[in-house]
């Protein structure tokens, strides 16, 4: 099974953002990142549906070259 790689990032969201997110429990970051990830895949999906992105690892970014 395929598991993304994690990297710290400090990110200011609206409070009210925040306060659902952790209205549900633990997890919000988890929540947060699911939700950007469903965002980021409609949008992709939208933009070209028939792109090279299958290709690829589903759900996940090309790489920015260094």
């Amino acid at each position: 099974m395929y598991r993304p790689l994690k990297k710290p990032v400090t990110m200011r969201l609206d409070v009210d953002i925040i306060h659902r997110l952790k209205s549900g429990g633990t997890g919000y970051q988890t929540k947060a990142n699911r939700l950007l990830r469903a965002e980021m895949l409609r949008a992709m999906a939208k933009s070209a549906p028939n792109s090279s992105r299958s290709r690829g690892k589903p759900g996940v970014w090309p790489q920015p070259t260094p």
